[in-house]
């Protein structure tokens, strides 16, 4: 090779590696990375390798540090972490994608020298043939601890144990697997089977449905859902059978005046929307950034709704003093049940995490439950598997809200059909167990004051 020749491969390699750097060693989210530097031009090959690369990387960089530590004489320094990462993501392409040895080796020695740390391509070589020589060997031993068996923090584990004592290993693996992208389509413009075929001529495949969730369509993940028919005219939104529950739960019915706290990207609105359109819906959210995604899902859907963009614990700032029939409140959490989707989160959270969103979560119920009028309902979701973030909110809101009670939640086709597990206060969707999302849901009713 002359020169800095590089092939498309090595530079993906490369630029993935930058981006688990950051994630691993700076704490920035995929989301800040992709916000705060150019994208890539790729092509859509070199693409889908640099999207699966580097999410398999992120995935398993646990596991394959162990191995890697394993194989070193001493610890990489400082300086040089971006080897390590490329390391760890070359025997994760070795392991678990369908390239030969051979070109994984080269590629990462040429993917160290654009990286400029070709000083250290000796070292690059002789670690990955050591791995190809006996890489049975270095996964068994890696795998012997939880933390290499699942790639998982130790805390995460121990808090998974705890909450899940007789399920614990199933939730771990399922938090790894590659999830499928799901759709949503708007039923109100286009039954399920009529999309079906117009996704089987488009695509050649008819999709995934399931039982109990009736606008939810499944296909592989990778697919560009600005590619799929009907994107523009509205046909479906993107959103996992877990989400869908929302508006099944809440069941919007006419003239309902609806409050979706928390709500960007805003797929749990529109649901409702697509649901019931004679609804008045106003959606918060106080990001300012997030609130812009908000605005243009809804522009997009064309579809008619309240957009603020404030702090829901200042209504004094934004509310009309009108209470709300139905209030849907979508709490940040550590979105723990769903890192299948978001596995730079196993990375970013830490044990103090839990109690302060505990705190938050708290906070945001009290200041939901004053804009609902009596007889009203609300429904409180989290994406989190965690019971602290759950059922322990939950307690300690009614507590201090002796107007407020938990409703069995029966109405609904897929708690039955799934058999979700019961929580204490309402009902925990679990990964691994057939949905692969982690979602909480609790409907409290708002009893008539006297």
């Amino acid at each position: 090779m002359k020169g800095n020749s590089f092939q498309p491969g090595e530079k993906s390699r490369y630029l993935a590696a930058l981006v688990v750097h950051a994630v691993i060693y700076k704490g920035e989210s995929l989301r800040q990375w992709a916000n705060n530097h150019n994208q890539p031009s790729l092509t859509p090959e070199t693409k889908k390798f640099f999207n699966s690369y580097l999410l398999g990387s992120l995935r398993w960089f646990i596991q394959n540090k162990i191995i890697l530590t394993d194989l070193l004489n001493s610890p990489i320094k400082n300086k040089d972490k971006i080897v390590e990462v490329l390391l760890c993501s070359a025997i994760y392409e070795i392991t678990r994608m369908r390239t030969p040895d051979y070109a994984v080796v080269a590629s990462t020695v040429e993917a160290a020298k654009i990286a400029q740390k070709g000083h250290l391509k000796s070292l690059v070589n002789a670690v990955l043939r050591n791995f190809i020589r006996a890489k049975g060997k270095f996964i068994t031993k890696a795998r012997q601890s939880p933390e290499g068996h699942y790639s998982f923090p130790s805390w995460f584990i121990k808090q998974t144990k705890k909450d899940y004592p007789n399920d614990w290993q199933s939730v771990l693996d399922a938090s790894n697997q590659i999830p499928t992208l799901w759709l949503c389509i708007n039923t109100s413009k286009i039954s399920l089977v009529e999309y079906r075929q117009q996704l089987l001529q488009h695509t050649g495949h008819r999709g995934v449905v399931l039982s109990g969730f009736p606008d939810a369509i499944g296909i592989q993940q990778g697919t560009n859902p600005v590619s799929l028919p009907g994107f523009s005219d509205n046909l479906f939104h993107v959103q996992t059978p877990g989400a869908q529950m929302a508006a099944e739960i809440l069941q919007p019915e006419k003239d309902d005046i609806i409050l979706d706290a928390c709500a960007a990207p805003g797929s749990k609105g529109l649901h409702l929307l697509n649901k019931e359109r004679s609804i008045n819906l106003t959606a918060i959210e106080i990001s300012k950034r997030r609130f812009k995604i908000l605005e243009e899902n809804f522009a997009r859907a064309q579809l008619r709704a309240t957009l603020v963009c404030n702090d829901l614990l200042t209504p004094e700032k934004w509310w009309n003093k009108k209470k709300y029939t139905k209030i849907l409140l979508d709490v940040p959490c550590s979105s723990s049940g769903v890192i299948n989707r978001d596995q730079d989160i196993k990375y970013l959270r830490r044990p103090s995490d839990i109690d302060i969103y505990h705190q938050r979560q708290v906070s945001l119920l009290g200041a939901a439950w004053n804009l609902l009028e009596n007889n009203g309902l609300l429904l409180y979701c989290t994406c989190s598997i965690f019971s602290d973030e759950n059922t322990k909110t939950i307690k300690q809101f009614l507590a201090l809200n002796k107007d407020a009670s938990t409703l069995t939640i029966k109405n609904v086709l897929a708690v039955k059909k799934w058999g979700l597990v019961k929580a204490e206060k309402g009902v925990q969707l679990v990964p691994g167990k057939g949905l692969n999302d982690g979602f909480f849901y609790t409907l409290l009713h708002k009893a008539h004051k006297s």
